[in-house]
């Protein structure tokens, strides 16, 4: 029995620190409504149910934050697998794969670059773009190994189609078939880039299991005591009697 039994598992620690952040955004939610004078509803209810308006307004969208979540989420719990027999660098390449999905996702969802950064921090939507084209540009350089190694088509994909409605948003006047082509090129765009990523946290975690499997085939097994040069041999060798000599007694008494 342990000398020093632990209080909480620690297997518990990630759970219960979830559930805790969830309370805590709750109260915290019911704190802003209060303090901003919004009602509860408008910030826990679907936006549909609040505005009274069809369920599939805002559907393209909508997909393209799953898939930006499904990616992120992906691609940060790979690396934590990946620790295990995986090589440093897939790991660094899969946190940050992670952490500039989930930071292209808070932009999406909350519309930073198209009207929190423009109307309330006074940073223009075109300095916004030009940003991310350079955090894109330095991505590449400093990952440019382990992306050649997963196939580049379909990233190459995901950034022309990004670029294309960067253009459309800039360039082509907002009205009608404009919307259609613009986020379609940007939902295209997002579905490679989540093709891609996924399939790359696919293979290093296939690497990864196959390191351990060999690790742990080779390695020796514990509690087995190899004979020194003195010590008394043992197994079937061992039991064969010597020449010259009477394996039992009773063979000199016969």
């Amino acid at each position: 029995m342990p000398a020093r039994q632990r209080l909480v598992d620690r297997s518990a620690v990630p759970p219960l620190a979830a559930l805790g952040c969830a309370i805590l955004f709750i109260a915290l939610t019911g704190l802003a409504a209060e303090r901003l004078g919004i009602p509860v509803a408008d910030l826990t209810r679907d936006p549909a149910s609040t505005m009274g308006v069809h369920p599939f307004i805002g559907i393209v969208s909508t997909i393209g934050i799953l898939l930006w979540t499904a990616t992120a989420s992906i691609c940060l719990f790979s690396a934590a697998r990946a620790r295990r027999g995986g090589s440093d660098e897939d790991v660094r390449f899969l946190l940050c794969t992670g952490a500039l999905t989930a930071t292209l996702l808070v932009d999406d969802l909350f519309m930073l670059h198209e009207w929190a950064f423009p109307l309330h921090i006074g940073v223009l939507e075109e300095i916004v773009y030009g940003t991310y084209v350079l955090i894109f540009l330095l991505y590449y350089l400093r990952f440019r190994g382990p992306l050649a190694d997963h196939g580049l088509p379909l990233l190459l994909l995901a950034c022309a189609c990004f670029a294309a409605s960067i253009l459309c948003d800039q360039l082509v006047p907002n009205e009608g078939l404009q919307y259609l082509v613009e986020d379609g090129f940007k939902l295209t765009g997002i579905t490679a880039w989540f093709l891609f990523h996924t399939r790359a946290c696919s293979r290093i975690l296939d690497t990864a299991a196959r390191a351990n499997r060999s690790t742990s085939s080779t390695a020796p097994s514990r509690g087995r005591v190899q004979p020194g040069p003195g010590s008394p041999a043992t197994g079937p060798a061992a039991s064969a009697p010597r020449p010259g000599a009477c394996a039992d007694p009773g063979d000199r008494a016969r």
